[in-house]
């Protein structure tokens, strides 16, 4: 009987082959076959850091690096490798708290499936497949690795990455593309007071879930900000001195002072909040 071997890179691409197969099975309305991209994307992902500790050092991919036999020990879990990644390479602008969560997820469902019983939301699983695969595929360019990556993949599969990952460029390119014209619409005219004289970075921000230039003021009301890109929704504040405008994910929950640090370095308004 022939030995059937996987390095590392080619386990990785497997699950990742496995996984795309899976969704479009699932996307062609067999729910159940979303469990399975499930455990092979997690599966994929997890291989992917590894690999890319290897990069790095081979070694730090064990529990136990000093030991006298590395081939015996057990390696590290995804969550692990993930935060090794972080402590070694820099990912702020890479790995925004929106795709941190999205990981969570994947790796608290996949738990669930391995050991327990669970539920998913097929709409879910649909949406945020194209935003992990973009994240995945930013860190295979980072590593100088995303061209080995699609060449093993099946032609097939390779489409369906690149549409999943360019679908997730093309919401982007929409959501700053309406966030912008809405910035653009406001300030020209006279909005609605306590904010009468709205300036262009007063109304469009970076928004801190999806780290996108996609954070506009009085798309839904006046008072609040609203992402076009995640959808995530904050109060308006303003500094009492020179009232620019601020969303209240920019300050402090725990006191009710801030400094106006963009502009005058007055004082903020904490307002009373419905959440």
């Amino acid at each position: 009987m022939e030995t059937f071997k996987l390095n590392l890179r080619e386990n990785a691409v497997d699950s990742l082959e496995e996984g795309l197969v899976k969704y479009e099975n699932g996307r062609n309305g067999d729910d159940r076959e979303f469990k399975f991209c499930i455990l092979n994307i997690s599966h994929f992902i997890e291989l992917s850091f590894k690999l890319f500790i290897t990069n790095i050092n081979p070694i730090l991919i064990y529990k136990n690096p000093y030991s006298e036999n590395l081939n015996k020990e057990i390696t590290i879990t995804m969550w692990e490798a993930v935060n090794l990644y972080k402590n070694t390479k820099s990912l702020t602008q890479t790995l925004t708290k929106e795709n941190q969560d999205q990981l969570e997820w994947l790796r608290d469902i996949r738990n669930k499936i391995e050991h327990h019983e669970f539920s998913i939301d097929s709409t879910k699983v649909e949406a945020d497949m194209s935003q992990i695969l973009k994240f995945m595929d930013n860190l295979y360019r980072a590593e100088n690795e995303v061209e080995e990556l699609r060449k093993r993949l099946t032609p097939e599969s390779r489409a369906l990455y690149d549409e999943l990952v360019n679908h997730y460029e093309k919401q982007l390119t929409l959501a700053i593309k309406k966030a912008n014209e809405t910035a653009e619409t406001l300030t020209r005219a006279t909005p609605a007071e306590p904010f009468p004289d709205l300036s262009y970075d007063d109304v469009l921000r970076k928004c801190p879930e999806c780290n996108n230039p996609t954070l506009s003021y009085g798309v839904k009301k006046n008072g609040y900000y609203f992402c076009f890109f995640c959808e995530s929704t904050y109060k308006a504040e303003n500094c009492l001195q020179c009232n620019m405008l601020f969303p209240n994910c920019e300050t402090d929950p725990t006191d009710t002072l801030y400094s106006c640090s963009d502009s005058c370095m007055g004082i903020l308004l904490h307002r009373d909040r419905d959440d």
